[in-house]
């Protein structure tokens, strides 16, 4: 658990729920969002005290942009930090219950800021672009003809029924807060990796379904609408809601990872999206937040590598037969002849361009039979 020694102020002092005054801070520019954003928030979980909870929320992401501005907020941020909120800290104890568990809800969200989610904190989405990119490779790997049916079906664009499950790490798709939670710890004990190929397990788990809804119209998944596809997949998070799917769900994924690690041939992670890539960088054992706050500042194509969909390679269309023309039997004759006669065909080569110049020297004679043609061969 975080300690609150990973909480400072703008000038590097400690900060605490008492001394926490934002108003010394500059205001970030995703501010106005935020404050839409944490209206709604708290709806869909049966939450004591929901005004409450809501300035906790607004506090600890301000608090968490005013500090670190090279963060750019987005959309889902606050589904996250909610989690991380009503875990760390169950009191609703107006405006904080201690210093302390203020200071570890603050160290949690700024460390999942700037380690597990800093790809989606970037300044436009090409990271992410990027990780979804992966988690096809992923699907590729496990299952390549279903992954090219539903590549087919979503192109030119990406899985984005994938987005929000990677951009929350599961935290707004989860239908009940225990399996939100369940979701946020598996991912904060195995690093953010893990999310894709939680994400790539679920797609796979669809499999069936969609199979079976084509089936009905005596299609192929291919041919599904993407609209329809994207509504299919979109409740497959349900599934997150029961238990024993859930914690079949995270062994599928764990099994992917093992089996198809970022690096491997099959999924190349690491030529899509580059090594200052969160994925690459969110162990607290290497990374300290001065360095994820200067990857923050460099530009998306340093981190985003090759982000955009891609079709699978097709394989090559079979030459269409023709009949021979006599042109085509004669070089292969000659290819054999040579092949098979190389000192003759030298010889024979000798012999006409000796027989050529020959009957150069006779055609000069013949036009010019006077002693000038005879000076001209007689020149050295």
């Amino acid at each position: 658990m975080p300690s609150d020694e990973g909480v400072e102020r703008a000038g590097g002092a400690p900060l605490s729920a008492a001394g926490l005054d934002l108003s010394q801070l500059p205001v970030h520019k995703d501010e106005r969002q935020v404050e839409l954003d944490v209206q709604r928030s708290f709806v869909a979980w049966d939450i004591d005290d929901r005004p409450v909870r809501r300035q906790q929320l607004d506090t600890l992401i301000r608090s968490t942009l005013r500090r670190h501005p090279e963060l750019h907020y987005f959309q889902g941020f606050h589904d996250l930090v909610a989690v991380v909120l009503v875990t760390l800290c169950p009191s609703t104890a107006a405006p904080w219950p201690s210093d302390a568990c203020y200071a570890c809800v603050q160290a949690t969200v700024d460390r999942l800021s700037l380690a597990f989610a800093r790809d989606s904190h970037a300044a436009d989405l090409l990271p992410v672009m990027g990780q979804l990119k992966i988690v096809r490779n992923i699907v590729r790997a496990a299952d390549a003809p279903y992954a090219y049916a539903l590549e087919n079906a979503f192109y030119p664009n990406h899985m984005l029924v994938a987005l929000p499950w990677l951009l929350t790490l599961f935290t707004h798709s989860a239908p009940q807060l225990y399996a939100a939670q369940r979701m946020l710890d598996y991912v904060w004990a195995s690093g953010p990796t893990s999310t894709l190929y939680v994400c790539a397990a679920l797609l796979l788990a669809r499999k069936a379904a969609l199979a079976a809804r084509a089936a009905k119209a005596q299609r192929g998944i291919e041919t599904l609408d993407s609209a329809e596809l994207h509504h299919a997949l979109a409740q497959a998070p349900e599934v997150l809601g029961d238990d024993a799917s859930l914690s079949a769900l995270l062994t599928h994924a764990a099994e992917l990872q093992r089996d198809y690690a970022l690096r491997c041939p099959a999924v190349h992670a690491h030529t899509v999206l580059g090594e200052e890539s969160a994925l690459f960088t969110w162990d607290p054992a290497y990374l300290r937040l001065d360095d994820a706050r200067r990857i923050l500042t460099l530009p998306t194509a340093r981190i985003a590598l090759d982000p955009m969909p891609t079709p699978h390679d097709e394989a090559p269309m079979p030459v269409p037969m023709r009949a021979p023309r006599v042109t085509d039997v004669l070089r292969g004759m000659l290819r054999l002849h040579v092949r098979r006669h190389r000192r003759l065909l030298f010889s024979t080569l000798s012999l006409l361009v000796s027989g050529g110049v020959l009957g150069l020297v006779v055609a000069l004679l013949w036009a010019e039979p006077r002693a000038g043609a005879w000076r001209f061969l007689s020149q050295p």
